[in-house]
């Protein structure tokens, strides 16, 4: 049985988004991403798969499709499949995002 840390994972960086994944099966992938205070993640979409999104700690603005909204810490979003989405960190806090989906979801596009 794998037990994952959150903290113990926790890496920034002001140069680029950090992402990893500490959890992989044959059917499903679990991801941690990292922003620095300001960062974000360019407009993009997963043809083939749907995706969770949980907010560790933080806040951020979600765009999906043509909505923006605004996430904090213990939020969870849906990413419907083939929908453009992206995040954008609030300038004040770093940002913790635990992201579910199907393996399926290796390939995005901008």
């Amino acid at each position: 049985m794998d037990i994952i840390n959150i903290t113990e994972e926790q890496e920034f960086n002001t140069s680029e988004i950090i992402k990893k994944v500490p959890l992989l099966t044959e059917s499903a992938i679990v991801s941690l991403m990292f922003l620095e205070k300001g960062q974000e993640m360019c407009l993009h979409k997963h043809p083939t798969c749907e995706e969770f999104i949980y907010v560790v700690d933080g806040n951020c603005e979600i765009t999906i499709g043509n909505e923006t909204k605004k996430l904090k810490s213990k939020n969870i979003v849906l990413v419907p499949r083939s929908v453009l989405h992206r995040i954008k960190n609030c300038p004040d806090k770093k940002l913790i995002l635990l992201i579910f989906t199907s393996i399926e979801c290796k390939n995005w596009e901008e």
